[in-house]
């Protein structure tokens, strides 16, 4: 029976040894050679991690912070699409700077709020009148922008009129004088010219028609432009 024992107790340490001296051997790894594609499918809540080269679309809403800086080389251009929305945080700006040659397109923010203005007045004077006015009331919560202003009149007795606009603007009242021509060798006179006159809500307009002499009839026309700004 000791020989049995001492026969197994040898073969078992054979055992280990040989376990021992396989698992300590470095084991070879083989692969394929073949080539093949990696698919990688992520949602778009789990997107993967990329860095842009070139030229790169971006779909849905951006958020640009810090206050970044754009440099483009020269040449270069940025084409904005689809009416995006930008929203600065306090405090930041945006600067465009443009040449002459190829300037920003802008539009005056101020043609959504304005309202158009005519008005025609007629003035008769009599024989004996040396001047004649027509007036009219600028509108509550509104001022009156004039922007141009054109007149005809004639006299009988070749008398030269004159025309001007009287305004209040802040309390202050001031009278616009106007050039006047004379058409021909006629008693016919004209107005066409351009202005930047304001008149103040609820004040009063005032179109004048003058003559150096009062012996004969007349006769005068004039029709103000412009618009009306609503104001606080």
């Amino acid at each position: 029976m000791s020989k049995i024992r001492n026969y197994l107790l040898t073969a078992c340490g054979f055992v280990v040894l040989v376990g021992a001296v396989v698992l300590s051997s470095p084991i070879t790894a083989y692969s394929q050679t073949k080539a093949t594609n990696v698919s990688v499918v992520n949602t778009a809540a789990n997107p993967v991690p990329t860095q842009a080269q070139g030229t790169t679309n971006i779909a849905g809403n951006v958020s640009v912070t810090n206050t970044p800086t754009v440099n483009l080389a020269s040449g270069s251009t940025v084409s904005v699409t689809n009416t995006p929305t930008v929203n600065l945080a306090s405090g930041a700006s945006v600067s465009i700077s443009n040449t002459t040659a190829n300037p920003v397109l802008v539009r005056s923010v101020d043609d959504a709020v304005r309202q158009i203005f005519k008005k025609q007045m007629q003035i008769n004077m009599a024989a004996g009148e040396f001047g004649k006015n027509a007036s009219f009331f600028v509108p509550a919560g509104k001022r009156l922008v004039i922007e141009h202003v054109s007149a005809a009149g004639f006299d009988d007795g070749d008398q030269h009129l004159q025309f001007e606009v009287d305004t209040n603007v802040n309390g202050e009242f001031a009278s616009h004088f106007l050039v006047t021509e004379r058409q021909g060798g006629h008693p016919f006179f004209r107005v066409s010219q351009q202005l930047r006159v304001y008149a103040d809500p609820g004040t009063q307009v005032q179109v004048v028609v003058l003559r150096p002499t009062n012996t004969t009839p007349a006769v005068a026309a004039m029709t103000i432009s412009g618009y009306y700004v609503d104001l606080p």
